[in-house]
Protein backbone atom coordinates (compact mmCIF):
# COMPACT_ATOMS: atom_id res chain seq x y z
CA UNK A 1 0.00 0.00 0.00
CA UNK A 2 1.66 3.39 -1.04
CA UNK A 3 0.93 6.07 0.94
CA UNK A 4 0.33 9.56 -1.25
CA UNK A 5 2.47 12.47 -0.37
CA UNK A 6 0.24 15.63 1.19
CA UNK A 7 0.24 18.35 -0.99
CA UNK A 8 2.99 21.01 0.00
CA UNK A 9 2.63 24.63 -1.15
CA UNK A 10 5.39 26.35 -2.60
CA UNK A 11 5.18 28.97 -0.12
CA UNK A 12 6.32 26.74 2.79
CA UNK A 13 8.35 24.35 1.16
CA UNK A 14 12.11 24.87 2.19
CA UNK A 15 14.85 25.91 -0.36
CA UNK A 16 17.02 23.00 -1.01
CA UNK A 17 20.71 24.56 0.67
CA UNK A 18 23.50 24.70 -2.43
CA UNK A 19 26.47 22.01 -2.48
CA UNK A 20 29.83 23.30 -0.99
CA UNK A 21 30.99 25.09 -3.91
CA UNK A 22 34.30 23.22 -6.04
CA UNK A 23 36.73 24.79 -7.84
CA UNK A 24 36.83 24.27 -11.64
CA UNK A 25 39.41 22.61 -13.44
CA UNK A 26 40.71 25.84 -14.45
CA UNK A 27 40.98 27.26 -10.96
CA UNK A 28 42.88 24.25 -10.20
CA UNK A 29 45.11 24.96 -13.01
CA UNK A 30 46.05 28.88 -12.39
CA UNK A 31 47.51 30.18 -9.58
CA UNK A 32 47.50 33.70 -8.32
CA UNK A 33 50.65 35.52 -9.27
CA UNK A 34 52.44 32.54 -10.89
CA UNK A 35 53.83 32.53 -14.54
CA UNK A 36 53.68 29.59 -16.73
CA UNK A 37 57.44 28.81 -18.36
CA UNK A 38 58.39 30.20 -21.30
CA UNK A 39 60.34 27.91 -23.41
CA UNK A 40 63.31 30.33 -24.13
CA UNK A 41 63.75 29.71 -19.72
CA UNK A 42 64.10 25.61 -19.99
CA UNK A 43 67.18 25.37 -22.67
CA UNK A 44 70.36 26.92 -21.35
CA UNK A 45 72.39 29.15 -23.92
CA UNK A 46 74.86 27.01 -26.09
CA UNK A 47 77.71 29.44 -24.66
CA UNK A 48 77.14 28.05 -20.60
CA UNK A 49 76.57 24.43 -22.67
CA UNK A 50 80.43 24.86 -23.56
CA UNK A 51 81.37 26.76 -21.22
CA UNK A 52 80.59 23.90 -18.40
CA UNK A 53 81.96 21.08 -20.57
CA UNK A 54 85.03 22.59 -21.27
CA UNK A 55 85.82 22.31 -17.72
CA UNK A 56 85.63 18.68 -17.41
CA UNK A 57 88.90 17.04 -17.65
CA UNK A 58 90.26 13.45 -18.70
CA UNK A 59 93.47 12.80 -16.18
CA UNK A 60 96.80 14.03 -18.91
CA UNK A 61 98.64 10.27 -18.98
CA UNK A 62 94.77 8.76 -20.52
CA UNK A 63 93.86 11.65 -23.08
CA UNK A 64 95.29 10.15 -25.76
CA UNK A 65 94.66 10.74 -29.76
CA UNK A 66 91.02 8.56 -30.03
CA UNK A 67 88.00 9.28 -32.08
CA UNK A 68 84.31 8.39 -31.15
CA UNK A 69 81.73 7.51 -33.37
CA UNK A 70 77.68 8.92 -33.00
CA UNK A 71 74.92 7.45 -35.00
CA UNK A 72 71.98 9.90 -36.08
CA UNK A 73 69.79 10.11 -38.93
CA UNK A 74 69.30 11.88 -42.03
CA UNK A 75 67.00 15.06 -40.75
CA UNK A 76 69.46 15.27 -37.98
CA UNK A 77 72.64 15.24 -39.78
CA UNK A 78 70.96 18.59 -42.16
CA UNK A 79 71.50 20.67 -38.91
CA UNK A 80 75.33 20.21 -39.01
CA UNK A 81 76.50 22.39 -42.20
CA UNK A 82 79.88 23.34 -42.76
CA UNK A 83 79.72 26.41 -40.25
CA UNK A 84 77.99 24.33 -37.05
CA UNK A 85 81.72 21.94 -37.71
CA UNK A 86 83.90 24.61 -38.22
CA UNK A 87 82.28 26.00 -34.76
CA UNK A 88 83.23 22.64 -33.14
CA UNK A 89 86.53 22.45 -34.35
CA UNK A 90 87.24 26.31 -33.57
CA UNK A 91 85.40 25.69 -29.63
CA UNK A 92 86.53 22.57 -29.06
CA UNK A 93 90.12 22.32 -30.73
CA UNK A 94 89.06 18.63 -32.38
CA UNK A 95 90.82 18.12 -35.21
CA UNK A 96 88.31 16.68 -37.92
CA UNK A 97 84.64 15.89 -38.11
CA UNK A 98 83.31 13.52 -40.28
CA UNK A 99 80.19 12.31 -41.76
CA UNK A 100 79.49 8.84 -43.59
CA UNK A 101 77.43 9.08 -46.61
CA UNK A 102 73.62 8.58 -47.56
CA UNK A 103 71.96 5.25 -48.21
CA UNK A 104 69.16 5.13 -50.33
CA UNK A 105 67.58 2.31 -48.49
CA UNK A 106 68.83 3.63 -44.58
CA UNK A 107 68.59 6.23 -42.28
CA UNK A 108 71.48 6.15 -40.39
CA UNK A 109 74.37 8.01 -40.60
CA UNK A 110 77.19 7.87 -38.36
CA UNK A 111 79.41 11.15 -36.97
CA UNK A 112 82.91 10.41 -36.56
CA UNK A 113 84.85 13.33 -34.06
CA UNK A 114 88.93 13.31 -34.11
CA UNK A 115 91.06 14.70 -31.53
CA UNK A 116 92.22 13.77 -28.03
CA UNK A 117 89.88 11.54 -25.87
CA UNK A 118 88.80 14.65 -24.02
CA UNK A 119 88.07 16.67 -26.99
CA UNK A 120 85.71 13.88 -28.58
CA UNK A 121 83.74 13.40 -25.32
CA UNK A 122 83.04 16.59 -24.88
CA UNK A 123 82.13 17.17 -28.68
CA UNK A 124 79.94 13.79 -28.29
CA UNK A 125 77.89 15.39 -25.36
CA UNK A 126 77.63 18.59 -26.71
CA UNK A 127 76.19 16.74 -30.45
CA UNK A 128 73.78 14.97 -27.49
CA UNK A 129 72.85 18.62 -26.10
CA UNK A 130 71.74 19.97 -29.80
CA UNK A 131 70.02 16.86 -30.52
CA UNK A 132 67.95 16.85 -28.07
CA UNK A 133 67.22 19.84 -26.70
CA UNK A 134 67.08 22.34 -30.33
CA UNK A 135 66.04 19.43 -32.81
CA UNK A 136 64.20 17.08 -30.83
CA UNK A 137 62.43 19.24 -28.89
CA UNK A 138 59.48 19.98 -30.49
CA UNK A 139 57.25 20.40 -27.76
CA UNK A 140 59.56 22.86 -26.28
CA UNK A 141 58.07 22.42 -22.54
CA UNK A 142 60.52 19.77 -21.07
CA UNK A 143 63.63 21.35 -19.38
CA UNK A 144 67.57 20.91 -20.61
CA UNK A 145 69.44 22.62 -18.24
CA UNK A 146 72.69 21.77 -16.88
CA UNK A 147 72.10 19.64 -14.68
CA UNK A 148 68.90 18.18 -16.40
CA UNK A 149 69.31 14.04 -16.80
CA UNK A 150 67.13 13.60 -19.74
CA UNK A 151 70.15 13.51 -22.53
CA UNK A 152 70.58 10.51 -24.44
CA UNK A 153 73.34 9.78 -26.79
CA UNK A 154 73.83 6.88 -29.32
CA UNK A 155 77.97 6.00 -29.48
CA UNK A 156 79.18 2.92 -31.53
CA UNK A 157 81.06 0.54 -29.32
CA UNK A 158 83.15 -1.97 -30.44
CA UNK A 159 83.10 -5.09 -28.15
CA UNK A 160 82.16 -8.60 -27.51
CA UNK A 161 79.09 -9.23 -26.43
CA UNK A 162 80.44 -10.74 -23.51
CA UNK A 163 82.43 -8.01 -22.88
CA UNK A 164 79.14 -5.40 -23.51
CA UNK A 165 77.04 -7.56 -21.13
CA UNK A 166 80.02 -6.96 -18.05
CA UNK A 167 79.86 -3.29 -19.45
CA UNK A 168 76.40 -2.92 -18.94
CA UNK A 169 76.27 -4.47 -15.58
CA UNK A 170 78.51 -1.56 -14.30
CA UNK A 171 75.96 0.65 -14.87
CA UNK A 172 72.72 1.74 -13.55
CA UNK A 173 70.00 0.27 -15.38
CA UNK A 174 68.34 3.31 -16.72
CA UNK A 175 72.03 4.76 -17.42
CA UNK A 176 72.79 2.28 -20.43
CA UNK A 177 70.82 0.19 -23.57
CA UNK A 178 72.64 -1.39 -26.13
CA UNK A 179 72.19 -3.63 -29.09
CA UNK A 180 74.39 -5.07 -31.73
CA UNK A 181 74.47 -2.96 -34.70
CA UNK A 182 73.31 -3.48 -37.88
CA UNK A 183 74.19 -6.81 -37.50
CA UNK A 184 78.21 -5.88 -37.39
CA UNK A 185 80.36 -8.44 -35.53
CA UNK A 186 81.07 -6.90 -32.23
CA UNK A 187 79.98 -4.20 -32.87
CA UNK A 188 76.91 -2.44 -30.99
CA UNK A 189 75.21 1.28 -30.24
CA UNK A 190 75.34 2.08 -26.75
CA UNK A 191 72.50 4.70 -25.57
CA UNK A 192 73.35 6.38 -22.98
CA UNK A 193 71.35 8.45 -20.78
CA UNK A 194 71.90 11.19 -18.34
CA UNK A 195 72.93 14.67 -17.06
CA UNK A 196 76.45 15.93 -19.05
CA UNK A 197 78.64 15.17 -16.03
CA UNK A 198 77.36 11.44 -16.06
CA UNK A 199 77.26 11.15 -19.18
CA UNK A 200 80.69 12.21 -19.79
CA UNK A 201 81.77 9.46 -17.23
CA UNK A 202 79.98 7.23 -19.19
CA UNK A 203 82.17 7.75 -22.03
CA UNK A 204 85.44 7.91 -20.17
CA UNK A 205 84.63 4.49 -18.36
CA UNK A 206 83.77 2.85 -21.92
CA UNK A 207 86.50 4.33 -24.18
CA UNK A 208 89.12 4.71 -21.88
CA UNK A 209 88.79 0.42 -22.62
CA UNK A 210 87.42 0.47 -25.80
CA UNK A 211 88.60 1.84 -29.41
CA UNK A 212 87.85 1.19 -32.71
CA UNK A 213 90.12 -1.35 -34.30
CA UNK A 214 87.88 -2.68 -37.76
CA UNK A 215 85.47 0.15 -37.49
CA UNK A 216 87.71 2.99 -37.36
CA UNK A 217 86.93 3.19 -41.13
CA UNK A 218 83.22 3.72 -41.77
CA UNK A 219 83.12 1.39 -44.96
CA UNK A 220 83.70 -0.92 -42.61
CA UNK A 221 80.46 -0.84 -41.03
CA UNK A 222 77.08 -2.26 -42.97
CA UNK A 223 73.82 -0.40 -42.81
CA UNK A 224 70.98 -2.81 -43.57
CA UNK A 225 68.64 -1.47 -45.32
CA UNK A 226 65.59 -0.18 -44.00
CA UNK A 227 63.57 -1.60 -47.16
CA UNK A 228 64.80 -4.01 -49.00
CA UNK A 229 66.13 -4.31 -52.63
CA UNK A 230 62.90 -6.12 -53.70
CA UNK A 231 60.55 -3.62 -51.93
CA UNK A 232 62.62 -0.85 -52.86
CA UNK A 233 61.94 -1.71 -56.42
CA UNK A 234 58.20 -1.96 -55.78
CA UNK A 235 58.28 1.67 -55.08
CA UNK A 236 58.03 2.67 -58.81
CA UNK A 237 56.55 1.31 -61.62
CA UNK A 238 58.87 -0.96 -64.50
CA UNK A 239 58.58 -0.10 -68.25
CA UNK A 240 56.55 -3.10 -68.41
CA UNK A 241 53.93 -1.66 -66.03
CA UNK A 242 54.26 1.21 -66.69
CA UNK A 243 53.07 -0.36 -70.50
CA UNK A 244 50.42 -2.57 -69.22
CA UNK A 245 48.88 0.48 -67.25
CA UNK A 246 48.23 2.66 -70.51
CA UNK A 247 46.83 -0.11 -72.57
CA UNK A 248 44.11 -0.95 -69.40
CA UNK A 249 43.30 3.14 -69.71
CA UNK A 250 42.91 2.86 -73.29
CA UNK A 251 40.95 -0.34 -72.60
CA UNK A 252 38.46 1.70 -70.59
CA UNK A 253 38.50 4.86 -72.46
CA UNK A 254 37.66 2.93 -75.28
CA UNK A 255 34.78 1.03 -73.47
CA UNK A 256 33.18 3.96 -72.31
CA UNK A 257 33.31 6.00 -75.73
CA UNK A 258 31.71 3.25 -77.32
CA UNK A 259 29.21 2.84 -74.52
CA UNK A 260 28.50 6.92 -74.66
CA UNK A 261 28.15 6.58 -78.52
CA UNK A 262 25.22 3.76 -78.46
CA UNK A 263 23.75 5.80 -75.45
CA UNK A 264 23.19 8.83 -78.13
CA UNK A 265 21.63 6.89 -79.99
Amino acid sequence: MFLKSRPTSRLTRKRRQDSPSTSTASELLVFEDSDLPQPSNLVVEPAKVKQYLQKLQVPEDQNVASCTKIVMCDSEIDYFNSDIQEELQRDFGISSFSISDKSPLNVDRIVTVYGTLQQTLIVAIYLAYLLNSKLNNFVEVEPFTLKSHNYHLDVLVEATPLEMDNLAARFPAQAIDYSNYNLNRNLHTATLSGDFLSLFNSLVYIFLRFSYHVYNVDANIKLLDVISVHEGDKLGNTDDEKQKKSENQNRVLSFIYSQSYLLSK
